[in-house]
């Protein structure tokens, strides 16, 4: 596994693996959400785009890991995904750890991060907690009723 600072690389790369990995759960408006995200991150390369990388395993990028280090000495693990056909095999987890090493080089004490209930986060919520993260909240602020939100809190 490589982890890959992201200025070597072309606009639309953090869209294409966060709309590869989501693919399921999309619709136009979270689509559009992935596109200005990736935009924030080209526009703002010292600032979202260092708080980023991207995951390659033998030359092909597999993933990415975000987080908002705005709340110091809390970090917001934001967007973070593995493409399809490397799912499910552990890269998850080495990501979010290599993640949880950065922020623990970076001084960080603490480290947050929000899952949704909907089944397709159940890989999500396990490796979470395989990695120490314990379950502060659980609310349901969405738009389906039928699932709602965990917060995860790890001191680091």
């Amino acid at each position: 596994m490589e982890y890959l600072t992201i200025e070597n690389f072309e606009k639309g790369v953090v869209f294409d693996l966060l709309f590869r990995a989501f693919e399921p759960l999309m619709n136009p408006e979270f689509k559009n959400k992935l596109r200005r995200y990736d935009q924030e991150i080209f526009d703002n390369l010292k600032t979202v785009g260092a708080s980023l990388f991207l995951t390659q395993y033998d030359g092909k990028l597999v993933g990415m890991a975000s987080w908002d280090p705005r709340q110091f000495p809390r970090a917001i693990i934001g967007y973070n995904c593995i493409v399809p056909g490397f799912q499910h095999i552990g890269f998850g987890k080495l990501q979010l750890l290599e993640l949880l090493n950065r922020l623990t080089r970076g001084g960080f004490t603490e480290a947050v991060v929000t899952t949704g209930e909907h089944p397709f986060f159940v890989p999500s919520q396990k490796m979470y907690s395989s990695c120490g993260f314990q379950k502060v909240r659980h609310y349901n602020e969405g738009r389906d009723p039928r699932y709602g939100s965990t917060d995860y809190h790890l001191v680091l």
